[in-house]
């Protein structure tokens, strides 16, 4: 089944309050499953990141594809909803060619990855869904330290999404 990597647009805003931010003592990557996400009064796109690498969507995008996703996926904040997919998908490590920085002795992340783009993936995804890549992309040295998977959706969701006409979206398809 086709996948396809998919981006919002920046939104001007940080998920996590830096200075209470929950943070690894070595790096001072941000540990994303110990905070609680910002919760922002209005967001100006359907579907947008803030600048520490959080995708969001909209309620009128999240009413659509909660009738056929796993509600798991995300995680509601006021007016919309951060995406937080539960299944993974592996990458290609060979083709994706991802720069490594020096892993952290106490939490064992690497102070950076990049090379996000272009995706390659072991194998095609075999199930209509929302998935997060089994690494996280970033750099501790930004302003927001934290490194998140990147977001992938079938043909069929992104589909269901380009229906909607959402502001903010950019995605590209996902390689094999």
């Amino acid at each position: 089944m086709k996948s396809f990597l998919i981006f919002g647009h920046d939104n001007g805003k940080y998920a996590y309050d830096s200075g209470e931010a929950f943070r690894c003592g070595g790096c001072g990557m941000i540990i994303r499953d110990k905070n609680k996400r910002t919760q922002f009064d209005k967001l100006k796109f359907d579907i947008s990141s803030t600048f520490d690498n959080e995708l969001l969507i909209s309620e009128r995008i999240y009413s659509e594809l909660s009738q056929s996703l796993d509600c798991e996926n995300f995680e509601k904040a006021k007016n919309y909803h951060y995406v937080i997919p539960r299944k993974t998908v592996s990458l290609d490590y060979e083709k994706q060619k991802i720069k490594f920085g020096e892993k952290c002795k106490v939490c064992g992340h690497s102070s950076y990855a990049i090379g996000i783009t272009p995706l390659y993936l072991n194998q095609e995804i075999e199930t209509s869904g929302i998935y997060a890549t089994d690494i996280c992309f970033g750099d501790v040295m930004d302003a927001g330290a934290n490194l998140t998977p990147a977001i992938l959706v079938s043909e069929d969701v992104l589909n269901k999404i380009l229906g909607l006409k959402p502001t903010g979206l950019d995605y590209e398809r996902t390689n094999c």
